[in-house]
């Protein structure tokens, strides 16, 4: 009776031991790592740890190509294309894809970029004595005149306008030479009641 009683025994032990077993396979010795079975639009990402199907137009996840590193399109908003690939859906303020290449996406910065200054291809060319210029806030202007020049009326287009020996603007902009009983004279900037020394 004893005997029988410990063959039941260890039947039950060996048979629990064996379904132990059964639940703990190791998946990789018989054959790889485990792979989901994502669909045809699909690709299998870890999200938070865990292994995922995410969408081939999911930007979060790089589209189609075969890493899960998000699509990075420098200054831009990507989107998947139809071919499942980053694209630009839109560029960020004060930026621009001047290019057209998807690849530095919107790579103009329009508030100074003195060969995309406002929108593409709007160039802040030289202007007649002035010697520096830029843009800033998408407008081209004068940095700095020539030497014996001055910018009065903030025009880019008239470049630096005024002599500085103009009577009406004495060496800066709206400073007049005159008086009541004399008559004054700009001489390189600076008003006398002379006439200018040779």
């Amino acid at each position: 009776m004893v005997a029988r009683l410990t063959a039941r025994v260890l039947a039950g032990l060996l048979g629990l031991l064996l379904v132990q077993c059964s639940l703990t396979i190791d998946e990789e010795a018989l054959g790889g790592e485990h792979r989901l079975d994502c669909a045809s639009d699909q690709k299998e990402c870890e999200v938070q740890g865990v292994p995922t199907c995410v969408g081939l137009r999911d930007p979060r996840f790089g589209c189609g190509q075969e890493s899960c590193i998000p699509c990075n399109l420098p200054n831009a908003t990507a989107v998947c294309s139809g071919s499942y690939e980053c694209v630009k859906a839109s560029c960020h303020p004060a930026w621009e894809d001047c290019n057209e290449k998807a690849s530095d996406g919107c790579e103009a910065p329009l508030n100074r970029d003195v060969a995309n200054c406002g929108e593409c291809g709007t160039v802040c060319k030289p202007q007649e004595h002035a010697d520096d210029v830029k843009c800033g806030t998408g407008h081209c202007y004068i940095r700095q005149c020539d030497d014996g020049y001055l910018d009065c009326n903030r025009d880019f287009e008239d470049g630096c306008e005024i002599a500085k020996n103009d009577p009406e603007n004495c060496g800066e902009c709206g400073e007049p030479c005159g008086g009541v009983c004399c008559a004054f004279q700009c001489c390189d900037g600076v008003c006398l009641e002379q006439a200018c020394p040779e």
